[in-house]
């Protein structure tokens, strides 16, 4: 077409681009704000024809398409990065609440109600025969159980509200799941002539895939007709033609302390197989649930545990006011577990003998020993000592009797050492329930008899330091002997020995085990005082003397000292609550390979307290950086797909200028036509 009518379709071409082009920069306006919008480009071209005379003449312009504007590379980073920073700000968020849960350091925290408790005993011991600071320390220990007792349900709340976070998760993934898939139907029909693009259904698809990144970690490809495959872990959760759901299932476990919590998992609805994503949102509720709280809450339960136990003992041990022992501060809780068969090594179980009191015969308490794996030893070094002539055990009781030989001659320990043995084994745990004595945060209590009457506490040791003078004949040096004189039928201490075979000297059968006050033994020889460590030895925990020098072998010795004997100090006797109250100096946490402790209840307390501490700033540190970077990604993606008002105002006049001046030309032509037609 030449001549007036081709100018004439030359501007009405105009008039449709420029329309076309304000109705495009009209809606880049209107979604300036719009969440995952995409800046929409009008792209132009010249339109020609040929003409015989002067070649190819213009036949004004052609709307080649509409496109939107966006770096999908940046896409891609911004996916990447979005799955890893909520996968780190759920952590964040969960050590966050954990901190909140032990509050610390507050008054009302575990460490200060643990301190308290302490000093309740320390106080107790200053006053023992008082009943008000009886009523104190079970108040007290009343505030440590029931601070306990809260933290626990807290620390288990949170683990509870993780498996709601689950289900909820589960049901936005699979809405988004549902959104691609409809999405991808959409600009498959859309843009099924090749030409046509479905710009609005591919941001509003590309807006969905990013909220699934935050919640599992994704990966997509091209599926061809403009569709996209969405993968996890290799598995396909969107295709072409098809799209799979994931489901929650649950299940009830049982606690030892006898309580009962549920498990959410996930799974695909298809194949029923387990799936666990490798980062986003739902990772970090597992790996919080899972891992972080149950670690947090063991390490409570280990304090709560320790503390009943290591009370218990020495309160066990202890005599209340009305003379009466053996009684529990806590409650001893227990509980059953099925075990299959096993087999469990022991590697240094230790254990005091007495080498003057041969054959000892001591269980060791597991049963079903291995026959060849037994090992003994000693804490000074010697063995291994040899079955049949230093020992005899049976392997089916583990039941172990030191016979003597190498073990009686020569004495031991040499000084200043203690005996001690130590059996390294391995023994058969059979198939079948097993009774665990074990306590927990969440049913740590006091014993009923102390809740009924605070005069039940066990202050008292039953023992008092006393002071003696006895009269030994050791026969020879190199040979130990007791010191500490019990009364002999008649029930007094008298030289020579009243025992049965009527021997001065040879009264070892009334003669015990006591403790020595350490530098408070005198020995004489008529007028000469000997001296200790030349003359003699003194091992003041066991009680007992070795003669170092042969020339008093023989020889009537006196013997001055002060034992530690059965009897009470009566209400004065504070030394069970000074023990018990030393507990919180002492290292009964965290035992070493050779099963030693290595940390006080405090410092262990502290410790973790302060690991909670460097794991927030660690996933608080990890969480900034991802969200760092996600900005610079999403501030980059801004740039390039972002709508600008100033940019889109000035093509706003731009565009009502091209249709202005087309519209002239229109205009014009039509009075040229009109001129020639009225010819």
């Amino acid at each position: 077409m030449s001549g007036l009518f081709g100018t004439m379709n030359s501007g009405i071409r105009g008039l449709m681009a420029s329309q076309l082009a304000l109705s495009v920069t009209s809606q880049n306006i209107s979604n300036a704000n719009t969440e995952g919008y995409s800046r929409k480009r009008l792209n132009l071209s010249a339109d020609y024809r040929q003409d015989p005379a002067f070649g190819q003449m213009g036949f004004g312009v052609t709307v080649t398409n509409i496109t939107r504007v966006r770096d999908f590379f940046l896409d891609q980073q911004i996916n990447r990065q979005t799955q890893e920073f909520n996968y780190f700000n759920e952590m964040n968020d969960t050590m966050t609440r954990l901190e909140n849960i032990y509050g610390e350091p507050s008054d009302s925290s575990l460490a200060t109600t643990l301190d308290q408790f302490w000093s309740a005993w320390s106080d107790l011991a200053n006053n023992p025969q008082s009943t008000a600071a009886r009523d104190v320390l079970v108040a007290n220990a009343q505030v440590l159980t029931d601070t306990m007792h809260n933290l626990s349900k807290e620390m288990r709340n949170l683990r509870e509200s993780k498996n709601n976070d689950i289900e909820t998760t589960v049901t936005q993934i699979n809405e988004y799941l549902k959104e691609i898939f409809s999405l991808n139907k959409e600009i498959s029909s859309v843009e099924l002539s090749g030409k046509a693009i479905a710009n609005d259904s591919r941001d509003q698809r590309d807006l969905a895939i990013k909220k699934l990144s935050q919640l599992i970690n994704i990966t997509t490809e091209d599926a061809g007709n403009g569709t996209v495959a969405v993968l996890t872990n290799g598995n396909m959760l969107v295709a072409p033609s098809s799209y799979v759901t994931l489901e929650t299932n649950t299940v009830t476990l049982k606690r030892p302390d006898g309580s009962t919590y549920s498990d959410v998992g996930v799974r695909f609805s298809s194949t029923k197989q387990t799936y666990m994503p490798l980062s986003g949102k739902l990772r970090g509720v597992f790996d919080s649930r899972d891992d972080v709280i149950p670690y947090f809450e063991d390490k409570l339960d280990e304090i709560a545990n320790s503390i009943v136990n290591k009370v218990n003992d020495i309160h066990r041990t202890g005599y209340t006011l009305n003379g009466t022992t053996g009684l529990d501060f806590f409650k001893v809780n227990s509980h059953t577990e099925f075990v299959q068969k096993h087999r469990e090594v022991v590697s240094n179980h230790s254990f005091a003998f007495n080498p003057l009191a041969l054959p000892f015969t001591r269980n060791l308490g597991t049963p079903d020993i291995v026959s060849g794996s037994f090992v003994l030893t000693d804490a000074n070094g010697g063995g291994p000592y040899t079955e049949g002539v230093d020992y005899s055990i049976n392997y089916s009781t583990g039941e172990i009797t030191m016979l003597g030989g190498a073990l009686a001659s020569p004495p031991m320990p040499a000084p200043p050492l203690t005996p001690e043995l130590i059996a390294s084994y391995e023994y058969d745990v059979p198939q079948g329930d097993i009774t665990v004595f074990e306590t927990y945060a969440s049913n740590i209590e006091i014993a009923a008899s102390i809740l009924q009457n605070s005069t039940n506490i066990a202050a008292a040791s039953g023992t008092t330091v006393q002071s003696f003078a006895d009269t030994l004949v050791i026969g020879a040096a190199g040979v130990y002997q007791y010191i500490h004189h019990t009364p002999g039928p008649d029930g007094t201490y008298s030289t020579p020995d009243d025992d049965p075979d009527g021997i001065p000297g040879t009264g070892d059968e009334l003669r015990e085990r006591a403790t020595i006050k350490d530098k408070s033994v005198v020995v004489r020889s008529g007028a000469t005082v000997l001296s200790e460590g030349t003359d003699y030895y003194i091992d003041y925990p066991n009680g007992r003397i070795l003669l170092l020098n042969a020339a008093y072998a023989g020889s009537p010795l006196n013997v001055e000292y002060k034992a530690a004997v059965p009897g009470s100090n009566g209400v004065s006797d504070n030394a069970i609550a000074v023990q018990i109250s030393e507990l919180r100096h002492q290292k009964i946490m965290v035992e070493d390979y050779s099963g030693e402790p290595t940390a006080t209840m405090n410092t262990f307390y502290n410790s973790f307290i302060s690991e909670l501490g460097v794991q927030k700033n660690e996933f608080t540190a990890n969480s900034d950086s991802r969200q760092f970077l996600l900005e610079q990604f999403e501030a980059r993606q801004s740039e390039v797909a972002g709508v600008s008002l100033d940019e889109e105002l000035a093509n706003l006049v731009k565009y009502q200028h091209t249709y202005q001046a087309s519209a002239r030309v229109v205009s014009t032509v039509d009075k040229m036509l009109e001129v020639l037609f009225s010819m």
